[in-house]
């Protein structure tokens, strides 16, 4: 199926982020290869995770970031990198933008919080994300418990958010708490993963521009016009 065909498409619409002939062009690109990059295009990030995952929510996080055309993405939880690589294909084809991310890596400092990780990686985050990639990534190991304010703090200003990281309650509201006052207008904040705990987003400003497609992709958005 065409990422045209999906309900995430008449969402990204309706929401005002792009058209549906920028959408078209935009989905182009991700079978497109670059030969400065392995030969690779951001559909190829299949290898580091799953061709489910690259539908269900990658490459909408790849229209997203080639739409919004960020100065500053923030992301939780990077592990073997798929979604991390997405958000990166889309910031090198901008020519503009920098990655800052946040991953615990395979072990924590709190007992308490648990966090699935894949083995293979060898302890290190996105460790086979394409090289090239890298030049726009800035990552952060910790819990983003102990990481994400002082980042916050650095960046100032937050174009885009991701949350992939411990999907708790608890957790994913701590995350979006600390972001949402960084966020730029017209900025999001998105996440996926959310089974049926109770996610919201009660800053003012905020609209829910990709509803109810759990487990896939969901994306708050601050009124362009709202407050700084």
């Amino acid at each position: 199926m065409k990422l045209t065909d999906t309900p995430t498409a008449s969402h990204f619409v309706n929401a005002g982020l792009l058209d549906a002939r920028q959408l078209a062009l935009i989905e182009q690109e991700l079978s497109q290869a670059e030969t400065a990059l392995d030969g690779k295009c951001p559909w190829e990030s299949a290898r580091l995770r799953s061709a489910e995952a690259v539908e269900a929510y990658g490459a909408w996080l790849y229209v997203l970031a080639r739409a919004l055309r960020p100065a500053v993405v923030v992301e939780t939880g990077v592990q073997n990198g798929c979604s991390t690589e997405l958000i990166l294909w889309a910031l090198h084809r901008n020519r503009h933008g920098q990655l800052y991310s946040v991953d615990s890596g395979p072990t924590s400092s709190d007992g308490s919080h648990k966090t699935a990780w894949n083995a293979t990686q060898d302890g290190i985050p996105g460790k086979n994300i394409i090289a090239g990639l890298k030049e726009r990534w800035n990552l952060t190991t910790g819990l983003s418990r102990d990481r994400l304010p002082d980042l916050c703090r650095k960046v100032a200003n937050v174009d885009m958010f991701w949350h992939d990281s411990d999907h708790s309650s608890e957790n994913v509201a701590f995350e979006f708490a600390t972001v949402a006052p960084y966020v730029t207008p017209g900025g999001a904040l998105c996440m996926h993963d959310f089974t049926g705990q109770p996610v919201g987003m009660d800053a003012p400003g905020y609209c829910l521009a990709v509803p109810d497609l759990a487990p896939r992709l969901r994306v708050w958005r601050k009124s362009p016009g709202g407050p700084g």
